[in-house]
């Protein structure tokens, strides 16, 4: 299991003392953004391609999960009309497969 170490560095009358406080904790760590809790990691927002917000420079770096593209290679302009799941992000002028 990975884990994340944290060592304190202390200066004591001109005396540097370290301490080594290493823990077993998950990387990467866990989180749970809103909800009822039932959720861990964050959880983007979910939607058809039609019902996207307009892709303007107001929302750019948004992120959402679609749920009908139509064949999107990654880096691509979405389209919707298919069966694919997708994350999406506005880069300020369109809705791009992420």
């Amino acid at each position: 299991m990975k884990y994340l170490a944290i060592v304190l560095t202390l200066a004591i009358g001109g005396f540097a003392v370290a301490q080594d406080i290493r823990q077993t904790i998950p990387l990467p760590l866990p989180m749970t953004m809103g909800g009822s809790g039932g959720v861990t990691g964050a959880v983007a927002l979910s939607s058809t391609v039609g019902a996207l917000p307009a892709c303007n420079a107001a929302i750019k770096g948004q992120i959402y999960f679609v749920t009908d593209a139509h064949l999107p290679a990654l880096g691509a302009i979405i389209a919707g009309g298919g069966a694919v799941n997708a994350l999406v992000f506005c880069n300020g002028t369109n809705w791009i497969r992420g």
